[in-house]
């Protein structure tokens, strides 16, 4: 399910690109390592997850708009050495682990910007609620209220628009009017011509997971 929601991304992008409406500047898959990376028996990281990193080691897509200013997206799935290794002293210190103790089990895999990661907090024998982000110089985690399915579904929808993931959050929070969200409701009908805010919001709806009985 996870590679055919990645491989759904790549089409929409592609067919925006031959309309000449965006430009995809990288497009790169990192090769598994020859080394097998072990994953906890302990671990909670979903078998889609596993999916993804049992075809490829990461990978990279940026694309951005031909005829749009500041209109362009970015998703950067990370080496799975990165994600299951301690992200202390990076994302966190003494001061973030008194404030939310939850932060030391982060596992970061999707660098949304060089300010916004995006993963689970994977505590041993203990099943992952959703998936958070984090802003680089913040000790707080916010739930997008996902599952790992969920988020590569939304990312898709979202086709990896700038900071997508606080469109979420600002949906969540009924945030609505800010710059953000205005561009992304303005550019994205002009750069995908199928997408509309009524059906994003409402896949997204579909996927949240308060929204499961």
């Amino acid at each position: 399910m996870s590679v055919k929601v990645y491989t759904r991304l790549l089409r929409e992008l592609y067919d925006s690109e031959d309309d000449e409406k965006i430009l995809i500047e990288t497009y790169k898959v990192f090769p598994k390592e020859e080394t097998v990376i072990e994953i906890s028996k302990d671990s909670s990281l979903p078998t889609s997850f596993i999916e993804i990193y049992s075809y490829c080691n990461g990978y990279n897509v940026n694309w951005e708009a031909t005829k749009i200013e500041q209109a362009y997206g970015n998703v950067e799935f990370l080496p799975l050495v990165n994600v299951l290794s301690s992200w202390e002293d990076t994302l966190y210190d003494e001061d973030d682990i008194k404030a939310d103790k939850s932060i030391i089990h982060f596992k970061p895999f999707d660098q949304v910007s060089p300010e916004i990661l995006c993963g689970f907090i994977d505590k041993p024998n203990e099943e992952y609620k959703s998936i958070y982000l984090h802003r680089m110089g913040y000790s707080e985690l916010s739930s997008l209220d996902l599952d790992f399915e969920g988020y590569i579904t939304m990312l898709c929808e979202a086709r990896a628009y700038k900071n997508w993931p606080y469109i979420l959050l600002y949906i969540n929070d009924q945030s609505l009017d800010n710059d953000l969200i205005e561009s992304f409701k303005n550019d994205m009908p002009l750069l995908f011509s199928d997408w509309t805010w009524e059906n994003f919001i409402a896949k997204y709806e579909e996927l949240k997971l308060s929204n499961r009985k």
